[in-house]
């Protein structure tokens, strides 16, 4: 069963005690493990990740699996002092036997699906990676099955000694990245004056495979080779080309398909969101695309073409303004961090692009994106007219 922790930090005492042979635990060596740490994490039931008009709210996404918990105590010297999976109810407690050390690293990772025992160092442990289709049931990606890690260092496992409260806070491993409106603002002595936009589709592209398990920043969890993963779900084509991508890349869990929605003369505000392992940007970037059916005349004889409105997620360009119009930084290269969101809105004002994977100049969509973790908050707004 799965429980929802109000807030994602675990507390760990460690508890050092010395007992005779008869008053050990039966998995602890009695030469060895002489110290004890104790878990505890408290919660209520869980709800899962609902579809519509709003975001998945910060108590699903807090979710730990109670059967998908692990706890690793490294020593200074990077060897495992113990590697427990804890299966945690509501309230309940766990100890772990630990051998005394000194500068010891305390190591949770929760809803990752991985098996950790038999691991003999710290980065082989945090070398482990989960898949992105990990944070998917049925096709559709859930606000409760997020992967989560977070350490803490400097802890002290000594015999006899007094107990020690350490504290690990988990972050989670994806961002959310959402498009919460779309809608149209051709220019009426433009050359769109009369065009017409339908959305059809909203998908992320780009998206990274998989992640490494670190507790660290971005740097320490890319995979040493990435592989990306994609969902535009048809072909596009227009009357002079026809783009035919990767399918053996595109997974349905990153595509949300839905009726044809005229938005030329009303905005479509349903909310469609994501989550995607953080990137640098190094390799490739990774976007969320807007796709539809855009018309240049309206009712004239032009046909109409699938188009494509591919968004660098927290990328600043010429014209791109946070949600206070003042420009975005510099820093904002197309790098995503975990545990932030990425809440995107976008103005169409022109023909989008044929293919995702070709970057549109600002000129065809104004954007505003409103970048956060899941506590602070941060925003982005990019214009391409």
């Amino acid at each position: 069963m799965r429980a929802i922790y109000f807030i994602t930090v675990i507390s760990l005492i460690a508890l050092f005690t010395s007992c005779d042979n008869n008053g050990m635990d039966e998995r602890m060596n009695p030469a060895e493990k002489t110290a004890r740490l104790e878990l505890t994490i408290t919660g209520t039931a869980a709800n899962t990740r609902s579809t519509g008009a709003t975001l998945p709210n910060q108590t699903d996404e807090n979710t730990i699996d109670n059967n998908d918990l692990w706890v690793g105590v490294f020593n200074a010297d990077g060897t495992v002092n113990a590697i427990e999976k804890i299966s945690l109810g509501t309230g309940a407690k766990a100890t772990i036997g630990c051998s005394p050390s000194n500068g010891c690293t305390v190591m949770v990772v929760a809803n990752t699906g991985i098996d950790f025992s038999g691991i003999s160092t710290k980065s082989v442990f945090e070398s482990k990676t989960v898949a992105l289709s990990h944070t998917a049931v049925s096709g559709s990606q859930v606000a409760t099955q997020l992967p989560m890690s977070g350490e803490t260092t400097g802890v002290n496992l000594v015999e006899g000694a007094t107990p020690v409260a350490v504290t690990v806070s988990l972050r989670r491993l994806v961002a959310r990245i959402s498009i919460d409106k779309v809608e149209t603002k051709f220019s009426a002595t433009g050359q769109f004056k009369d065009a017409t936009f339908k959305v059809t589709k909203v998908f992320l592209y780009n998206a990274l495979e998989t992640s490494k398990v670190a507790a660290g920043a971005t740097a320490t969890t890319l995979p040493a080779t990435p592989t990306w993963l994609h969902k535009a779900g048809l072909v596009t084509e227009n009357p002079a080309d026809t783009y035919t991508w990767m399918t053996a890349q595109e997974v349905p869990y990153l595509l949300h398909q839905f009726a044809e929605t005229d938005i030329t003369t009303a905005p479509h505000t349903a909310k469609y969101w994501f989550y995607a392992f953080a990137n640098d940007g190094s390799v490739k970037k990774t976007k969320l695309v807007i796709g539809g059916e855009f018309d240049p005349d309206g009712a004239g004889s032009a046909p109409t073409e699938t188009v494509y409105y591919p968004i660098v997620v927290n990328l600043a360009k010429q014209g791109t303004t946070d949600e206070s119009g003042n420009p975005l930084a510099s820093t904002a290269t197309g790098y995503i961090d975990r545990n932030c969101t990425y809440s995107l809105t976008a103005t169409i004002c022109g023909r989008g692009t044929y293919d995702p994977e070709v970057d549109i100049v600002p000129v065809a969509l104004a954007l505003t994106v409103d970048v956060k973790d899941w506590e602070l908050k941060i925003t982005q707004n990019v214009e391409f007219n």
